[in-house]
């Protein structure tokens, strides 16, 4: 209920701001939930990173970095409400100001905004989230008077201020907005880097973002760099994001790799790729049907032959015991579900059940009835065995 309150909060508090400031846009998260249905639209698959709005008032083209989503690479209505580069934390890599009892979350995200006849200007937009919970952690990180500092391969280190911040605070909780100036040199050499890391500092604290959470932030200004200055730049790493999120898609639905693979080359749409993995399994299932029915003639032409592959009779006794054994299990389980306790009813039927399995369906009894051949081709599993020999004999389902 309160961290509700909080997000209510943070999200007016944010609105007025973009309000006031309206050549700022605010990074946009998940948390923040400020995307409206009418900013919905499809994926530009010839930029499939890039976000782009025109403010027809101001005259203003704004092209931010637009996630990758599972529904976006089919093309069907998305916002950029997607997980943007950042930590998302309940414990930070401490270097001074944080505490166990401290929960942040940070988030950085670049866009580009072009005025008709005017330079275009590129932005990293941040949003940092703080959550004490003890009287002795920070009030905030204050990022207003500080920077963050993007060191390149071990090196060289970008160091960008705030500016345009503003903090809002609820309690304990405090949410800080703001951006840094950034050019397109800067965005090719953190594109280039073998090797990144990333420092926020303020007046308040500092922490350093993980590797994986660094990389994710490379892997994003490269997506830009590609989609919005150089479509001959770092191709390959965008290959292996885009095919990252295609096979995402194709989780569940296709298993075949072939097929993944000409749907990777864009061989195949989703459609078509979903379509032949199903056909494909249809007609393996028909295949086996019709194998299965094969087999049935044949140990059916064995049993009027009067040399049956397996001995029926006994295999019947053992369906009727079967039976037994889920009666008897009932029986016991209900008794002490009714005299005694639910759980122990049902703990006690499943041992029960347990122990006629055991006793009834053993190798050993399973080899008498099937043979040791046949019982080993099924894994001397009965179910398995009951499955495929049930049909032999009408009156033995």
């Amino acid at each position: 209920m309160v961290m509700g309150q909080v997000y209510s909060l943070i999200l007016s508090n944010s609105l007025a701001y973009i309000k006031n400031f309206a050549r700022f846009d605010v990074c946009i998260t998940k948390k923040l939930k400020i995307m409206s249905e009418e900013k919905k639209k499809l994926r530009n698959m010839e930029t499939p990173f890039i976000f782009e709005e025109y403010d027809k008032f101001e005259k203003k083209f704004t092209y931010k970095y637009w996630p990758l989503s599972d529904n976006s690479l089919l093309n069907a209505e998305t916002s950029i409400e997607d997980d943007l580069p950042g930590l998302n934390d309940s414990t930070l890599p401490q270097e001074r100001g944080f505490t166990s009892d401290l929960s942040s979350e940070y988030t950085l995200t670049v866009r580009s905004v072009k005025v008709e006849g005017g330079a275009e200007i590129f932005v990293l937009d941040y949003f940092c989230m703080t959550s004490a919970f003890s009287k002795d952690s920070p009030t905030n990180l204050s990022l207003n008077d500080g920077d963050v500092k993007i060191n390149l391969d071990d090196t060289i280190n970008l160091a960008l201020k705030a500016e345009n911040t503003s903090n809002n605070s609820l309690q304990n909780v405090y949410s800080e907005l703001g951006m840094f100036l950034i050019d397109k040199k800067q965005l090719k050499q953190i594109g280039d880097a073998k090797k990144i890391g990333i420092k926020v500092s303020g007046s308040g604290g500092s922490f350093v973002w993980s590797d994986e959470s660094a990389q994710d932030f490379q892997d994003m200004i490269r997506c830009f760099y590609n989609n919005m200055v150089d479509k001959q730049a770092y191709c390959d790493a965008i290959k292996v994001i885009i095919d990252k999120y295609k096979k995402k898609v194709l989780e569940g639905f296709v298993q075949d790799q072939d097929i993944i693979d000409r749907f990777l080359s864009d061989e195949l749409t989703l459609d078509e790729a979903v379509g032949e993995q199903n056909d494909r399994i249809e007609a393996k299932i028909q295949k086996e049907r019709e194998e299965k029915q094969q087999r049935i003639q044949k140990r059916r032409e064995l049993i009027e032959q009067g040399t049956p592959e397996i001995d029926y009779d006994k295999y019947k006794e053992m369906q009727k015991a079967k039976g037994k054994q889920a009666l008897i299990a009932g029986i016991v389980g209900c008794v002490l579900l009714i005299g005694v306790s639910w759980w122990l009813g049902l703990i006690a039927a499943a041992v029960v059940y347990m122990g006629f399995e055991m006793k009834l369906f053993s190798k050993e009894k399973l080899i008498d009835v099937f043979g040791e051949e046949v019982a080993s081709r099924y894994d001397n599993n009965w179910h398995k065995l009951h499955a495929e020999y049930k049909d032999d004999v009408p009156d033995s389902k």
